[in-house]
């Protein structure tokens, strides 16, 4: 993108995660991304938000990337915001 920093749209990452197994890689990744927030939080709080421990929240947001680049190939997903 060439010195560009495009906007993901956050609506439509949430939606392809939705097809995920484990409910807990959504909410990994509202907590980590959430679009509300000033912020990114860190491992640590989502992991104790969650009742999980940091590597395994790691782990899970692993899948959840894994997963987002399945689903952009296979249905040609648009993630970033038309500005």
């Amino acid at each position: 993108f060439e010195g560009r920093n495009p906007q993901i749209d956050f609506f439509t990452i949430m939606q392809a995660l939705e097809s995920a197994q484990d409910n807990r890689i959504t909410d990994i990744f509202r907590l980590r991304y959430d679009p509300d927030t000033r912020k990114k939080r860190t491992w640590a709080k989502i992991a104790n938000q969650l009742g999980l421990t940091v590597q395994t929240t790691i782990q899970l947001h692993k899948k959840g990337l894994k997963l987002l680049q399945e689903e952009i190939a296979t249905k040609n997903l648009d993630v970033f915001q038309n500005s």
